[in-house]
């Protein structure tokens, strides 16, 4: 299973319900609270996959050897290892930016609405930073470990700032607030 896709399948349900309210048409309530229920053990299922995989990752030395071998490294010494952001990053960065973006909208009254979903995100955020601090352990000097840690941190913020919505204020301006006004 997909947590994005479990996510998205969440958030239209979501939208249903909302829309079933406002109509005033309480048929489908108990069905759509059902399909609601099903869902999100299996996200939370799938997303600790996800958190298992990466603490895994952190925890083992040959799967360590492996993420380096895979980054496009240099067979030399570790000071001609890149010091560019990580492809681990970027996956990261992409799926808690989808992770932010779908959960917005879930509201309260919804399991994302009272912070199960920031909490594992941070947990995960938690498990992507060791091992990032694990990754830049390789380098042989301290400058080439800070260099990749900023060039990391940076891809990640680069991300999130990327996805997050722009929006249209009330008098017709745009800011990236997120916060009143039309989400375009």
């Amino acid at each position: 299973f997909d947590a994005i896709g479990l996510l998205l399948m969440i958030r239209v349900n979501r939208e249903h319900q909302v829309i079933m309210s406002r109509r005033r048409v309480p048929c489908l309530d108990h069905y759509l609270d059902g399909v609601n229920m099903s869902l999100w053990p299996r996200f939370k299922a799938v997303f600790d996959a996800h958190l298992r995989s990466v603490v895994d990752a952190s925890a083992s030395p040959a799967a360590l050897n492996t993420l380096w071998a895979g980054s496009g490294v240099s067979t030399g010494g570790a000071g001609d290892m890149p010091v560019h952001a990580h492809y681990v990053t970027r996956r990261y960065a992409e799926f808690a930016a989808s992770m932010t973006a779908l959960g917005d909208g879930l509201g309260v009254g919804s399991v994302a609405g009272d912070g199960q979903l920031e909490s594992n995100l941070e947990r995960l955020r938690g498990a992507v930073g060791d091992l990032l601090l694990k990754l830049a352990g390789k380098f042989s000097t301290r400058k080439r470990r800070t260099v990749f840690l900023v060039n990391n941190y940076d891809c990640v913020c680069a991300v999130l700032r990327e996805a997050k919505p722009v929006v249209v204020d009330d008098d017709g301006g745009a800011s990236g607030s997120g916060k009143g006004g039309k989400t375009l």
